[in-house]
């Protein structure tokens, strides 16, 4: 498991510099690391990651909190990794800037229990949305069924 995230790491980052153009030839690929709780585990992460930057040629900072997350701190990194942020971690403004960095072609790596930052409502679809319904064929004898989204996603 350990390898395949350390993979994507390496992907994110090598995507990140490569997305950002020459400016960033000359400077070197920076990445921010935003870690969960601050626990062994998560600061292992936040070292391993380092390790890799020292051995691959690449900066990375560990942010201080969520408030790094906006535009003018992100805007001297190319990849941003998070470790084991979960829940509703972020502001308007946070996720805004989380998401004009992504959009903009920077990398992003999440990692462990991030698949969880910022949860959608348990039903995002709009009130005006009908259930939809799926009917068995005619030769099974079962009856129809209405199937109705309720996952988060």
């Amino acid at each position: 498991m350990r390898g395949r995230w350390l993979w994507a790491l390496v992907l994110t980052i090598a995507l990140g510099a490569l997305s950002a153009g020459t400016a960033h030839a000359q400077t070197g690929v920076k990445v921010l690391v935003l870690k969960g709780a601050n626990d062994a585990t998560n600061q292992a992460a936040v070292t391993t990651i380092k390790g890799l930057g020292q051995a691959n040629g690449f900066t990375v900072d560990e942010a201080a909190g969520v408030a790094d997350i906006n535009p003018t701190k992100l805007a001297g990194y190319q990849s941003l990794v998070f470790v084991n942020v979960a829940g509703d971690a972020f502001d308007s403004a946070g996720e805004a800037a989380l998401q004009g960095f992504v959009e903009n072609g920077n990398g992003f790596l999440g990692i462990g229990s991030t698949a969880t930052v910022e949860p959608m409502p348990r039903n995002p679809l709009p009130p005006s949305t009908k259930p939809c319904s799926a009917a068995a064929p005619a030769e099974s004898n079962t009856s129809p069924a209405t199937l109705t989204n309720t996952s988060a996603w």
